[in-house]
This record gives C-alpha cells, structure tokens and sequence, in this order.
C-alpha cells in the first residue's frame, strides 16, 4: 500500500494477508506520517516504512518489519534494467499505537525490529506490549504514570 496524497482511514480496517512482501509506506520522497484505524497483519513479509501511527488497535498474526525496503537495480550488455532481490534496511521510522488501551496491540506475531511508541492509559494499570508477548510493560499503580512509552529495537549485531 503506497500513500501519495490524502488517505483518510476513517474507523476501517486495513488487512495484510498473502506470503508475497506488502509494504506500508508513502511514495519515495514524502516523509509525511501515515494513520491507520486498524491494521490487521496475516503475512510474514510485511514491512511497516515511513512514522506508522495505528489510531485503535494493531493485531499481529504474523510477524512484521519496520523500516525500508530498497530495490537495486542494475543494467545488463543490451541496456535493460534488472531488478535485483529487495533489500530492507532498519530506519529510525517510529510505529506508534495511539489507542491508551493495554488490547491496542493483539496477536501471536512480533515486530522483528525498529521503534513501537505506545500511548498510556493514565487513570488504570495495565501491561502494555512492545514487540512481541514477551515484551511488556506492567503498571501497577495509577499514580505517576507517563502518558507515552517508547522502546527500540536494535538489530542483532555480531560482536566479532
């Protein structure tokens, strides 16, 4: 799905199913936020680009990227361009879940790296999840409770 211009997403759900890559992202050049009511990921090969803001609830079935995927091409003996494998490259792109609910982000999958900011409900406990069901953070009180939670994940990096 590639946004150039306005996209509206009113209170509808956008689902991503299949085994193909699916990119969520705005056309190259527009850094502009994107804003989905829902958002609804079946497919393992999804990518989440550009700053990702889910209005009301993320379920994951599957797990999901976010960063950039780039394309290189290179030209054969004739002058014919040639699309090589894409390659995803991690990015400073945020994901942010504004729904304050604990159940804004639902599912079995994983987001496998970037940034996730999630909104807290500050008038009740909760376990807020970040990128997967192990990754969580429980208030226990009402008292004193920030109103947004970020976490990032980094890359493995190989320590040789």
């Amino acid at each position: 799905m590639t946004i150039d211009g306005t996209f509206n997403p009113g209170n509808s759900t956008v689902i991503l199913n299949g085994e193909i890559q699916q990119v969520v992202s705005r056309v190259s050049g527009n850094r502009a936020n994107i804003s989905l009511y829902n958002l609804i990921v079946n497919n393992d090969n999804a990518i989440i680009s550009n700053n990702t803001a889910i209005t009301n609830q993320l379920t994951l079935n599957a797990n999901v990227a976010i960063g950039r995927v780039i394309i290189p091409t290179e030209t054969d003996s004739n002058g014919n361009l040639i699309l090589l494998e894409p390659i995803f490259q991690a990015t400073t792109d945020t994901l942010s879940i504004a729904g304050v609910s604990p159940d804004a982000f639902v599912g079995n999958g994983k987001i496998t790296s970037g940034i996730v900011k999630r909104k807290i409900d500050q008038s009740e406990p909760g376990t807020y999840r970040f990128f997967d069901v192990h990754t969580t953070i429980h208030t226990t009180s009402a008292n004193n409770l920030p109103s947004i939670i970020t976490m990032t994940k980094l890359q493995n990096v190989s320590s040789s």
